[in-house]
């Protein structure tokens, strides 16, 4: 089993409070700008399940943008995702969301 990328959404806001994730205006589907490049105010709010053994590792999210016209690659995103080791109320074998 390995990390498994389970949602992700493009909002106007998003925010982690105690492992809660908090998002705002999700579900946007397109950006549109004049000319690039071009900055954008909005957030990519993921959750990423991690089996038990794979807790406390270091992951890496790559993020490819395309264009909707020619799909040509306009932007890589990369995000690095670095986690503490399991709560202890998960039970064993169990793994857990983490947004």
């Amino acid at each position: 089993m390995s990390a498994e990328l389970k949602s992700l959404i493009l909002c106007d806001f998003a925010q982690i409070r105690e492992g809660l994730l908090f998002v705002q205006s999700g579900g946007l589907t397109r950006l549109a700008a004049p000319t690039f490049p071009a900055k954008f105010a909005c957030h990519v709010a993921t959750l990423v399940w991690l089996p038990p053994n794979e807790s406390g590792a270091a992951h890496e999210i790559v993020m490819k943008v395309k264009s909707a016209a020619t799909a040509k690659l306009t932007a890589t995103v990369n995000v690095a995702l670095h986690e503490s080791s399991a709560p202890s109320a998960l039970r064993p074998g169990e793994g857990r969301q983490v947004p």
